[in-house]
């Protein structure tokens, strides 16, 4: 009994440490977002409507990453109007899964290829309330 619990230990380490010591992904430089969602309320990227109002929104945006260090990256998104937020992040151990914040909200997502990545985002401000997928490309400079 003790060595079928050992063997399952020492696989469950394998296992874990061949994810952990997998390549993380390079996600540096520019990346075209194609955005669906919907807002409730008035924000800084879909001005307009009062609070109670109710928008389904399409549009696209670019994600910057300026630096990454390991699985830690920094940059910004930029929306069609010209609007800049910072983010901050990380690439989770599985090397897929990523975790982002902006100045107002939160974002999860998962690499796709090393040219495609998908995240869901969320903020709430006030009374306003946004959800919104996007598909991340890399853009070929």
């Amino acid at each position: 009994m003790k060595a079928i619990f050992l063997s399952c230990v020492v696989i469950s380490f394998i296992a874990v440490s061949s994810v952990i010591a997998g390549e993380v992904p390079d996600l540096t430089g520019t990346w075209e977002c194609q955005i669906e969602g919907i807002v409730r309320g008035d924000n800084i990227h879909f001005p307009g409507k009062h609070s109670g109002h109710i928008q389904f929104i399409e549009g696209q945006a670019n994600h910057i990453i300026k630096e990454q260090k390991g699985n830690r990256f920094w940059g910004y998104k930029e929306t069609k109007s010209g609007k800049k937020e910072h983010i901050i992040g990380m690439i989770m151990t599985d090397n897929k899964t990523i975790l982002t914040v902006d100045e107002d909200g939160q974002a999860s997502g998962i690499i796709i290829s090393p040219n495609e990545y998908y995240e869901f985002y969320s903020h709430t401000w006030g009374s306003g309330k946004m959800s919104v997928f996007c598909v991340k490309c890399r853009k070929k400079d």
